[in-house]
């Protein structure tokens, strides 16, 4: 909660005595550690490191957050969301290794289930809306 507050207003945060400075300095560094962790499992699972190994992972990474904010609460990114995108990615692209699509296909299975989402999410808005 106070991760929360203090991304939300700082202002606000410090008045309601958190220690909004302590609050970032913790994020900055729980972040860079998942980064590192991340670095050091990709390195050894690749065998070698270089500064664009994680480069096709960006986009999956994208896809999934924006296909959980999508599916459950429009516009709300959660961690049940983001896993429930993450399955729907995973599952696509076993099924198209599965019947023998070739690699490429994969971007474009990601980019027309993006399509879909943002489709279907502002047509929910339009509905809701009216």
């Amino acid at each position: 909660q106070e991760v929360q507050a203090v991304g939300g207003n700082p202002a606000a945060a410090r008045l309601a005595g958190i220690n909004v400075d302590r609050i970032k300095i913790l994020g900055f560094v729980l972040s860079g550690m998942c980064a590192a962790l991340t670095g050091t499992l990709l390195a050894a699972r690749l065998g070698s490191g270089t500064t664009n190994a994680a480069d096709s992972y960006l986009l999956t990474a994208f896809a999934a957050v924006f296909l959980g904010s999508a599916t459950l609460r429009d516009g709300e990114f959660h961690i049940l969301g983001t896993f429930i995108g993450a399955l729907i990615i995973v599952l696509g692209f076993n099924g198209l290794n599965i019947f023998g699509a070739p690699t490429f296909s994969q971007f474009v299975f990601q980019g027309a289930i993006l399509i879909v989402a943002v489709g279907l999410a502002s047509l929910g808005r339009s509905l809701a809306e009216s």
